[in-house]
Formats: structure tokens, C-alpha cells, sequence
């Protein structure tokens, strides 16, 4: 399955996460277990702008992305992504996600 296949020219990711390199920051004063999560994880500038350069396609494909974990056959991936017994459903499932990462990002950038 091609999550990604829009009809941008090869590099496209490599190219726009260049691009917003110079945008991205992580500025760990406001969060002080920040510094040790991100030495954990090696998070890096580049993985930043990345994860930027991602976020118009996660957002545009998050149905793609989120329903077969949602309609997962086995009951443990289900019980991870499911959160309908807490209110919330498929679509607002979706959202989440997308808000989760918009404001992951954005809190870091």
C-alpha cells in the first residue's frame, strides 16, 4: 500500500524538510525532563523537519493511516487505538492523532 503516493517528484520529503530545517528549534528550558526524553529517543533537528515535512500528508492520509489499526483483527492492537470506551469515536480517534502531532510539533518548533 502506498500511503504516501501523491505526484510530487522524487525527493519531495528530503527536499521540504530541508527546507523547513531552518524553521524547526527544540527549545528545552520551558520542559525539564525534555532534555533526557530527547537524548532517550536521539531526537535531532532533522527528525524535527521531517516530522514537519510530514504533517500535511499525515493529515491528508490520516484515514489511510488510522483505520487498519482501528479495524484491526487482534484484540491487543485494537484496545491500543480504540477509544470509543472513553467517548471518543473513529473520526474523533483520527483527529486526535492529527492534533496530537500538530501540537507535538508545534510545541517544539
Amino acid at each position: 500500500m502506498k500511503l504516501f503516493a501523491k505526484k510530487e517528484r522524487p525527493g519531495y520529503l528530503k527536499e521540504e524538510a530541508n527546507r523547513l530545517k531552518s524553521n524547526v528549534r527544540i527549545d528545552v528550558h520551558k520542559y525539564s525532563s525534555l532534555t533526557q526524553q530527547l537524548s532517550l529517543i536521539d531526537l535531532t533537528l532533522d527528525d524535527l523537519a521531517v516530522a514537519k515535512a510530514l504533517q500535511p500528508l499525515i493529515r491528508d492520509n490520516i484515514e489511510r493511516i488510522y483505520n487498519p489499526m482501528y479495524h484491526n483483527p487482534f484484540a491487543g492492537i485494537q484496545s491500543v487505538v480504540n477509544m470509543v470506551p472513553i467517548g471518543i469515536d473513529l473520526s474523533g480517534s483520527q483527529q486526535y492523532v492529527v492534533d496530537l502531532l500538530m501540537g507535538l510539533l508545534m510545541m517544539h518548533m
